[in-house]
């Protein structure tokens, strides 16, 4: 959790907000915490914000902190539904990964959850 933390603070420096999916929605629906184990955490940001701030910007801002971004997963840019963007902070002495995947809209998953509580 604390590479997320870390993540987030450069990502608004950026004003490109990040949301929590997958495993570590999953964990802090459950416990509030992480999902134990994993050894990557993943988080979500609309392409459209991090094209308006740069994949370039984003990287040069973590390595000015002595982290990594490997943007070779979103070599056609991130508005594209394929990117996947991979941070390298560095917490403690040691990597911790978190996957960055882009979203362009959000309101799917509140469809499909409102179904689903329709049917209990």
């Amino acid at each position: 959790m604390r590479a997320v933390k870390e993540l987030k603070k450069h990502c608004l420096l950026m004003d490109v907000p990040l949301v929590l999916v997958r495993d570590i929605l999953l964990g802090w629906r459950r416990s509030c915490f992480a999902v134990p184990g994993k050894p990557i955490a993943t988080v979500a940001t609309f392409g459209a914000w991090l094209a308006d701030a740069g994949v370039s910007r984003l990287k040069k801002v973590l390595q000015a902190s002595g982290h990594k971004l490997d943007d070779g997963g979103c070599l056609d840019g991130p508005t594209m539904p394929s990117c996947r963007l991979t941070a390298r902070l560095r917490i403690d002495g040691s990597w911790a990964l978190v996957e960055i995947v882009m979203i362009d809209v959000i309101f799917q998953a509140v469809v499909q959850i409102a179904a689903c509580v329709h049917w209990l």
